[in-house]
Parts: structure tokens; sequence; C-alpha cells
């Protein structure tokens, strides 16, 4: 779960650039999804995922290379 209160704002990035799959991940929550989106990736692509509270303007970004 995320513990604490509120929520966080699940948003992935490709190549540094935002796609369409976001998600909300409420508190107590251990799973979430995105069904209406999907992206592509290929080797050598760079995948970012970037966390943030719904209520503050504090996140969390991490990213890792396909291979």
């Amino acid at each position: 779960g995320t513990g604490g209160t509120g929520s966080y704002v699940v948003k992935i990035f490709k190549n540094g650039v935002a796609t369409a799959v976001t998600f909300s991940v409420t508190t107590g929550a251990t799973t979430c999804n995105d069904a209406a989106n999907s992206v592509a990736v290929a080797a050598g692509d760079l995948l970012s995922v970037q966390v943030a509270s719904s209520t503050t303007s504090r996140f969390v970004m991490f990213s890792f290379k396909i291979s």
C-alpha cells in the first residue's frame, strides 16, 4: 500500500516524453493499472516512472534502459 493518506498519480515516460499511460494509486491499494493505454518499447528505449502525490507538489522519478 501507499501508507499515509491521499493518493498518488503514476505516469510513464518513454525517452523523456510523457506517454498516455497514467493511473492513480489510492491509500491502501496494492495494485493499479491503465487498461485503456499502452506504450510500445524497444531495445535502447529509456523508460521513466514518475510517482507524484495528489495533495502536494512532491514527486519521485526513476528511469531504466531497455536492453
